[in-house]
């Protein structure tokens, strides 16, 4: 679990890097900057991503407990470097 953990923190570093440096681009560029820096730190460490996104075993079914925490490592991608670029209402 330990492991998991700063894997996951490393990639959100990366994620918070690409997401400041971009901080000046429209919302969609935003998003690209940060998807392909997650990528790019996916490729330079394929055992870090495989931990923590996991490898496809077929006929393997996850543990309804895990589909949770699981999810959000992706949802966090998704979202957290387009909410702060949006302009306030």
């Amino acid at each position: 679990m330990k492991r998991w953990a700063e894997a996951l923190a490393r990639r959100w570093e990366a994620e918070r890097a690409a997401a400041e440096s971009a901080q000046t681009l429209a919302p969609a560029d935003r998003w690209v900057a940060v998807a392909c820096a997650v990528r790019e730190r996916g490729l330079a460490h394929p055992h870090e991503y495989a931990l923590i996104y996991g490898s496809p075993v077929p006929g393997h079914i996850a543990p309804t407990d895990t589909v949770g925490p699981a999810s959000r490592v992706a949802w966090s991608s998704s979202t957290s470097s387009v909410p702060r670029s949006w302009p306030k209402p």
